[in-house]
């Protein structure tokens, strides 16, 4: 008898933990609907940029003033 179950998260703790229970059975199949995008380490650096961000320590600036300095960066290039 085979029992499929469908079970929805976004909770990475319950997902690893239902990993190791698989583990624990050979023929287990763990499929995904929507697979992570994100590769572990791209994973790890996003929870560093996030920590970051929370210490304070990213500078934000608005997209106006980023457009402004790219244009007059890539300007620069040309000469």
């Amino acid at each position: 008898m085979v029992t499929s179950i469908n079970i929805q998260t976004s909770n990475s703790d319950t997902v690893a933990a239902i990993k190791a229970l698989l583990a624990l059975d050979p023929e287990a199949i763990m499929t995904y609907e929507n697979e992570p995008s994100l590769s572990e380490a791209d994973q790890k650096k996003l929870e560093e940029i996030i920590a970051a961000d929370e210490r304070g320590e990213i500078k934000y600036i608005p997209l106006e003033e980023f457009d402004r300095d790219m244009r007059s960066f890539l300007k620069s290039l040309r000469a």
